[in-house]
């Protein structure tokens, strides 16, 4: 895909940046990259491993919005060029992760010494935008099997066919059980629309995955929820 070339250089650019220029941490599992409500002093990109953005419920329970590999920016707040911004949502590694940090003031330091172009944030963030709306709009399906499928296809469109989540990582983003994910993507598997591998999906048919679910539009022909 055209459009994933253009964004996996981007990538290349900024992981330059960060890995000539910043500070490499490595965190272990479960430890806090980042944490709601401290001041957001770094930009970070991940080079290796995963971590997911957390947030807690009134009920003080840790539900995950999304996950995030090698090769993805983190602490979008300190984009801002404002003296102090809380982090808004906190990053925790759910495996060793190697993350380079840049004070935000050093970040856009380089930017502008270097003359890059300002598409490279704005691609970060349109991405992201794109990811919490497709997860919103998955959570509006009330039947199992086409809110996994509207997940798997939102991946495809982004991603590539080459899906990096696990069952329980889908289960955790979607909110429908792991015994249930696991049942659909079997179901999925003996259609032959996507193969399981280890700790991935890959999508064989994006055509007969958007066909479970029917429509892209939220107001439209998909089974949403009436308010």
């Amino acid at each position: 895909m055209e459009q994933n070339m253009v964004i996996d250089e981007s990538w290349q650019v900024l992981r330059k940046i960060f890995e000539t220029h910043g500070i490499r941490r490595t965190y272990e599992k479960d430890n806090f990259i980042f944490m709601k409500a401290e001041q957001a002093r770094y930009i970070g990109f991940i080079t290796s491993g995963q971590a997911r953005t957390v947030v807690t419920n009134s009920d003080g329970d840790a539900l995950t919005l999304f996950y995030l590999g090698e090769n993805n920016m983190i602490g979008s707040e300190s984009l801002l060029k404002r003296d102090v911004f809380p982090v808004i949502i906190s990053v925790q590694a759910i495996t060793e992760c190697t993350v380079y940090l840049l004070p935000k003031e050093k970040f856009w330091e380089i930017f502008e010494s270097e003359d890059l172009s300002k598409d490279l944030i704005i691609q970060h963030l349109v991405m992201r935008i794109t990811t919490l709306s497709d997860y919103i709009a998955c959570s509006h399906f009330r039947d199992n099997r086409k809110r996994i499928a509207y997940f798997l296809h939102s991946n495809y469109m982004l991603n590539g066919p080459v899906i990096s989540h696990t069952n329980e990582q889908i289960a955790a983003i979607t909110g429908v059980n792991r015994v249930s994910v696991n049942r659909i993507i079997n179901a999925l598997a003996r259609d032959e629309i996507l193969r399981p591998e280890y700790k991935k999906i890959v999508i064989l048919d994006d055509e007969r995955l958007q066909s479970i679910f029917g429509s892209l539009s939220l107001f439209g022909e998909v089974d949403v929820k009436q308010q």
